[in-house]
């Protein structure tokens, strides 16, 4: 008898701390959850896709440079890309993150500004630009991947150089405010291709492929024009 009025005191003390200890590590892990979701987004719809550790087993393409025209409300070409545009810069992709938006792929580049072609923006200034690419998963299985590129040259990668024609996010949609959103989709960037010294684009009055001088000329004359 002496020795059960010893094991219950014991087994209650036992009992508390553990409760104790799993509501400390429930509130870390809710703590934690809120930070990471406030990270980029501010739960709009974005859904971030884990891509550490998964094998792309499918490719495909959403064929936006060839199938998105006839949805456009103007023809796309540098003109009318400039007359939407907010800022037009020149900069590189540093890094990238992966969303998934009701079935639609996203890639928030975060782009370091190296040339300020039009727009109140200043130089080395870091902007997010939301991209319509990236990874979904492959159906039920959340450990393999599908790679969906947005237009003929594939995913963006850390390190690629692009002329971004851009509109500011304002928040009010799925994207951050103060993000950045391409014009005409893949129209609109201009994504330097290092083996062949040119920028490649979808201009439809163009076509193909400009050096960076011819771009940057076109685009700054185009531009100043607008201005006056």
């Amino acid at each position: 008898m002496k020795k059960m009025r010893l094991i219950i005191p014991g087994l209650i003390i036992l009992a508390v701390t553990l409760i104790v200890a799993r509501n400390i590590n429930k509130n870390d892990v809710e703590e934690s959850e809120t930070v990471n979701k406030d990270n980029y987004i501010d739960n709009t719809g974005l859904v971030p896709v884990d891509t550490s550790g998964k094998e792309v087993k499918m490719r495909r393409s959403l064929g936006l440079d060839s199938n998105e025209t006839a949805c456009l409300a103007y023809e796309p070409t540098i003109e009318n890309y400039i007359n939407k545009a907010d800022i037009i810069v020149k900069g590189e992709t540093t890094d990238i993150k992966y969303f998934d938006c009701e079935g639609i792929p996203w890639s928030r580049l975060s782009v370091i500004v190296q040339d300020v072609i039009s727009g109140d923006i200043e130089n080395n200034t870091e902007i997010a630009v939301y991209v319509m690419e990236g990874f979904q998963y492959n159906g039920m299985d959340k450990n393999s991947l599908v790679e969906v590129e947005g237009d003929s040259l594939g995913l963006h990668k850390i390190g690629d150089t692009s002329v971004f024609v851009l509109n500011w996010q304002d928040g009010s949609d799925i994207f951050e405010k103060g993000s950045y959103l391409r014009t005409f989709g893949c129209y609109s960037e201009y994504r330097y291709i290092e083996n062949e010294k040119k920028y490649n684009i979808y201009d439809t009055r163009i076509g193909g492929k400009l050096d960076e001088i011819k771009l940057e000329k076109k685009i700054k004359t185009l531009a100043g024009r607008d201005k006056q």
